[in-house]
């Protein structure tokens, strides 16, 4: 059986042939090249098959992939302890595509999640915000507008302009109609594809998106019921939303692109 490498993400297939289109990324046929192992990959492989000699250790809430004799105390993607990880793994495998990979029993993301909308209404939801990847879609709202928002108010409070000032109010009401859904999509993430961890980085995660949702609540409320709304904790509202939200979205890129070590 023949290994093809997908030359734009690095996706992996085992056939006889290339897929007609990348399941990833999308690219066509033509960009698959034949992957060759070499003498020391082969040799490498083969110690991994024996008991007690694993030279890759995949992180089973994450998908991240450890070359070392032993694996690391605790996964540098998204925290889970060394009794997460078990034997096996591709070199340059996602971490999203490793936690799919990496299910019990053998079973993908993609077969757990075959509902039909009449018998199982909320499951075939769930199973379409993953699919579709739905989370990373929907939190680039915030990441994208709060800065937004902040550099008008900061202009607005500097040269008083009311202009600016009710941008930056349009913005955050963008962002707080927006938290619901974010809210709601980066949960099914976590219990569906991350199975339910909590580990210190889902624990950082979920703080940030608490204080970027009371920031952004308590904003728009005193927004909405004083025109004259400003001031120093008005700005700092403003700058803790941002932070918390800068924070929650660097850690989940982390666990979306973390790679092998």
């Amino acid at each position: 059986m023949q290994e093809w490498k997908c030359a734009v993400c690095g996706y992996k297939h085992k056939e006889s042939d290339p897929p007609e289109a990348c399941p990833v990324c999308g690219a066509s046929k033509a960009v698959f090249e034949p992957e060759t192992a070499s003498p020391a990959q082969e040799a490498a492989g083969q110690a991994a098959k024996e008991p007690g000699s694993a030279s890759r250790w995949r992180c089973a809430v994450c998908g991240y992939v450890h070359t070392e004799a032993f694996p690391p105390d605790t996964c540098p993607v998204c925290g889970a302890d060394r009794s997460a990880f078990e034997p096996g793994g591709e070199a340059g495998a996602s971490s999203q595509a490793g936690a799919e990979t990496g299910r019990a029993k053998g079973a993908s993301l993609e077969e757990e999640l075959r509902f039909t909308v009449k018998d199982h209404p909320r499951q075939w939801v769930d199973a379409q915000i993953l699919r579709h990847h739905a989370h990373p879609i929907s939190v680039h709202i915030p990441n994208g507008v709060l800065p937004i928002a902040v550099f008008f108010a900061l202009i607005g409070m500097l040269f008083n302009a009311q202009a600016f000032k009710l941008a930056a109010y349009f913005n955050l009401t963008m962002v707080f109609l927006a938290l619901p859904l974010v809210i709601y999509t980066g949960y099914v993430e976590w219990r569906d594809r991350y199975r339910s961890a909590m580990t210190k980085v889902f624990r950082t995660k979920m703080l940030c998106a608490a204080v970027t949702v009371i920031c952004v609540i308590l904003l728009v409320v005193w927004r909405s019921f004083s025109a004259e709304a400003g001031g120093f904790f008005y700005l700092l509202l403003h700058l803790i939303a941002l932070g918390a939200a800068g924070i929650a979205g660097h850690l989940g890129g982390k666990l979306v692109f973390g790679r092998r070590g």
